[in-house]
């Protein structure tokens, strides 16, 4: 008869309650360790947020212009965040960090500093619009000069806040080494990448490109008046990319900037805002000629929309049919022009019914030989 016998299970070893205290006070230590680093950080962001409002108050003391006082107001965020970031990486730079921890810390103060920087420089592209829309005046009569440094400063600052956004997103990129790899590979064949990004973006480089010589030329201008391809209007917006043209009837003509720099079209206000009006009536060989030009003098100067500069009234052409007469008055804009060159037809038209009707046009049928 067999007996059978049982192996006693393997007992756990002893808990060593020397191993645990180490364990313990390392990981106090660790704690107390990153709550340190913490307060560190803050302190160098505390300090490097002070001297950046210490360093722009005594700047804004002596830069008194429009455009330092509106930078003043605009760029608070943008600047105080850089001089966080900046006073944290200072302070990074004293204490000790895990090698993991630390390169995470700087990465995200890196980031930091680059989103700072990137909002102040655009607050200050904005800065220097508003400046200018303050400084020149746009509700003038004489608004030419106004509305030429308005659209300057328009299209710069648009062209100017895209590409401070692209390098800030291209730097923010390179803090991550993934990032850094593939722009090695994308390097590598940049000639390939170069050819179909060129082909895929050649509209908006083109219109990018027209934008700016929008801005130096100075083709058109907010406010212009044009005539554009039988539409005439007003320019009420000129972006990167778009002009947007307001119609006399309020609609909405939408064009991309590179057909302001390739096809023709009229500016009415390309020297300054004055126009010259014109009516044309076609009249009857039989026309008193010397007495319309009295009623059209009555007519034009009794006008609110003239601005009281000139006037004529001139017989252009004459054929076996009748005359045509132009009738030319000065005003001071285009939409202007527009309501005097109707009020001063309507009662030419007028005048002519009541006081000259053999004046107007008459069709004759002639005997045949």
């Amino acid at each position: 008869m067999l007996l059978s016998t049982s192996t006693p299970a393997p007992s756990d070893p002893p808990i060593d309650a020397g191993e645990v205290a180490d364990a313990a006070e390392a990981a106090g230590e660790a704690v107390v360790d990153l709550v340190g680093a913490a307060l560190a950080l803050g302190v160098g962001a505390l300090i490097g947020v002070v001297l950046t409002i210490l360093l722009f108050r005594a700047l804004f003391r002596f830069w008194r212009t429009p455009f330092g006082m509106e930078a003043r107001r605009r760029g608070r965020t943008g600047r105080r965040l850089a001089g966080a970031a900046l006073g944290a990486l200072v302070a990074e730079r004293t204490i000790e960090l895990g090698t993991r921890i630390e390169g995470l810390v700087q990465q995200a103060l890196v980031l930091l500093l680059v989103a700072g920087l990137t909002a102040f420089g655009i607050s200050l592209l904005r800065s220097a619009e508003v400046a200018a829309i303050e400084t020149y005046d746009t509700a003038a009569p004489d608004n030419l000069h106004a509305r030429r440094r308005r659209t300057q400063f328009l299209v710069l600052r648009r062209v100017g806040t895209a590409f401070l956004i692209l390098l800030g997103l291209a730097m923010a990129l390179l803090t991550f080494p993934s990032a850094r790899t593939v722009g090695q590979s994308l390097l590598a064949s940049a000639g390939v990448i170069g050819i179909i990004a060129g082909v895929a973006a050649q509209g908006s480089l083109k219109n990018l490109i027209a934008g700016i010589q929008i801005a130096a030329a100075e083709p058109i201008r907010l406010g212009d008046a044009v005539l554009v391809e039988g539409e005439w209007g007003w320019v009420e917006d000129i972006t990167v990319t778009t002009v947007v043209i307001k119609v006399w009837d309020r609609r909405r003509l939408v064009y991309p900037t590179s057909w302001f720099t390739e096809n023709p079209f009229q500016n009415w206000t390309r020297k300054d805002a004055q126009l010259l009006g014109q009516v044309t009536l076609v009249l009857d060989h039989r026309a008193d000629v010397a007495r319309l030009r009295e009623a059209a003098g009555e007519a034009v100067t009794a006008s609110e929309h003239w601005d009281g500069e000139t006037w004529v009234v001139q017989v252009i052409d004459a054929d076996e049919h009748g005359m045509t007469v132009r009738v030319l008055m000065t005003a001071v804009d285009a939409p202007t022009a527009w309501d005097l060159r109707c009020e001063v037809r309507e009662r030419l038209l007028a005048w002519l019914v009541a006081n000259d009707p053999k004046a107007l046009p008459t069709h004759r049928l002639l005997p045949h030989e």
